[in-house]
């Protein structure tokens, strides 16, 4: 299954032959509420099994919005054995379907792109 970490709690669930995908996402006052419960009832977040009752006990409807909508999928994202292999100009590592940045003419791996932008005052 395609996976993309985006920094979010969400997730969208793909039918690729249809095009279509099933996405839920949390709201933002879904986690506010559900920190003030814990809160009144003196849970310490930290406290896993605590704080997993109170999230499991507030209403899904409320905790996220669901979206069915149209979804394009590169060939390079999906699984199976990688369809290109690009090394980068810098560290020489190969980076997998079309993973790589250019910049100046150069293919980079995203670490090395990220290096080279905190040393150029980027």
């Amino acid at each position: 299954m395609p996976f993309r970490d985006l920094g979010k709690f969400t997730a969208t669930f793909c039918r690729l032959k249809h095009g279509q995908g099933f996405r839920l996402a949390t709201t933002a006052r879904s986690f506010e509420e559900i920190n003030r419960r814990m809160e009144v009832a003196g849970i310490d977040p930290h406290d896993r099994e605590k704080a997993a009752g109170v999230f499991f006990a507030y209403p899904w409807q409320e905790h996220f919005t669901v979206e069915v909508l149209p979804i394009t999928w590169d060939d390079n994202d999906l699984p199976g054995y990688p369809r290109a292999r690009t090394p980068c100009s810098v560290c020489h590592e190969p980076v997998m379907d079309g993973r790589h940045l250019t910049r100046d003419g150069q293919d980079l791996c995203r670490l090395c792109a990220a290096s080279s932008s905190r040393g150029s005052g980027a």
